[in-house]
């Protein structure tokens, strides 16, 4: 059971969960070709490859083990994910069996139920990518589930080639942003958003194939540094994941429970 000064936080990981969950799986579709990208690459050229990676698919479905820390506490869970394209994506952590919360999104809005605290959260999704300054949008979630990159992706017009991977990044201020993409599989294994008090990183690891030739990356690691904040480290460990088969999707909020405070 959280303590009651543990709960902002625990709130945080909820929404955090929805920003950063699910990246990448890729589909065999290459209107760039990896020969031509590695002959002569361009930040242009990479983008449109990783676009074209994309997977297009009505449903998405997966389950996760989700490992959490930050300067307070440590929470080791199980997660279910459910998407229906341009629709809705659904979660549900459970702890020792038992679910702990369960959280809804729709194209303008998250919903969020923790069972633990008997509290939900109906909140506008402009609220999240202002208050945590995360492209939090419906689409931008939808393009981490396919394998995409969750934010505007034009601005990302340096091309720095190192010995092992492709660096794409741009810098606006005090604010960066950058990717990296493994040079000779030509998989995605990090982005990077930087400001000036705070610090998101994403990677990705254990890449496998699935069928249709696809790859999915079953480790993802996620850190993120805020003068505000302080430290937070969520590791997510897929092991069941499916493209074809439609879910239920489920949310009801209980009449009794009280609406939660961020």
């Amino acid at each position: 059971m959280l303590t009651a000064s543990c709960m902002n936080k625990y709130n945080l990981l909820l929404v955090l969960v929805v920003a950063s969950i699910v990246l990448n799986c890729s589909g065999s579709k290459k209107l760039v070709t990896a020969e031509k990208l590695k002959k002569q690459p361009t930040a242009q050229s990479l983008l449109t490859y990783l676009s074209d990676k994309e997977v297009q698919s009505e449903w998405f479905t997966a389950k996760a083990k989700l490992h959490y820390e930050d300067d307070v506490q440590t929470l080791n869970a199980s997660l279910t994910l459910r998407m229906k394209t341009d629709s809705v994506i659904w979660m549900s952590i459970k702890k020792y069996g038992v679910e702990a919360a369960r959280i809804k999104i729709v194209p303008d809005s998250i919903l969020v139920i923790n069972r633990i605290e008997k509290q939900y959260a109906i909140i506008p999704m402009s609220y999240v990518e202002k208050q945590y300054n995360i492209p939090a949008s419906f689409e931008n979630l939808e393009s981490l589930v396919r394998g995409g990159i969750p934010f505007e992706s034009s601005t990302l017009r340096t091309l720095n080639i190192q010995e092992n991977s492709y660096l794409l990044s741009s810098e606006d201020g005090q604010a960066s942003t950058s990717i990296g993409v493994d040079k000779e599989e030509l998989l995605l294994e990090h982005l990077k958003m930087r400001s000036d008090d705070k610090l998101l990183n994403i990677s990705l690891e254990n890449y496998a194939e699935l069928s249709d030739q696809q790859i999915f990356s079953y480790l993802r690691r996620i850190e993120i540094l805020s003068k505000t904040l302080g430290q937070i480290s969520c590791y997510l460990n897929f092991s069941k994941v499916d493209f074809s088969i439609p879910k239920n999707i489920k949310f009801d909020i209980p009449e009794k429970y009280t609406p939660m405070e961020f």
